[in-house]
């Protein structure tokens, strides 16, 4: 069952033996637990060759867990650079292996690209997720 509120979506599997009374209350009491946000939506950014540059997004209330994604220019093609767990603990995966593999990011909503250059050039998406909710922000970089 999918439902789809604004700019939230929320999705729920459910077993054949319940109800939909009883799926339709637990999904909508689920859904208005959460109530994620965009609090520091991602803008249009330049830079010039071989500077640092930093992105940031930040969402209400603190997502479990954020997933960084990029799509080079002229692209349509989302690629995952790295996702970040909030929840029990702030951590996130590796970037390596990538043109991202010198970039800092933490579960906060913030990656930090050093000495940007050509194949930094691209749109970048910032999703968070919480219980039954998600939402995202994204930006486009310029070098």
């Amino acid at each position: 069952m999918m439902e789809k509120l604004g700019q939230h979506q929320s999705r729920l599997t459910v077993n054949s033996v319940l109800l939909a009374g009883t799926v339709l209350m637990l999904n909508s009491l689920l859904v208005g637990a959460s109530d994620l946000s965009v609090q520091r939506p991602m803008p249009r950014a330049s830079a010039v060759r071989g500077s640092s540059v930093t992105l940031e997004c930040g969402f209400q209330p603190t997502p479990e867990y954020i997933i960084w994604s990029f799509a080079a220019a002229a692209s349509a093609d989302w690629k995952t650079i790295v996702r970040c767990q909030n929840s029990p603990v702030q951590n996130c995966g590796s970037t390596s292996g990538s043109q991202f593999s010198d970039s800092r990011v933490t579960a906060n909503g913030t990656m930090e690209l050093p000495e940007v250059d050509q194949r930094h050039n691209g749109s970048y998406k910032c999703e968070a997720y919480r219980a039954l909710d998600t939402t995202s922000t994204q930006g486009s970089l310029t070098v």
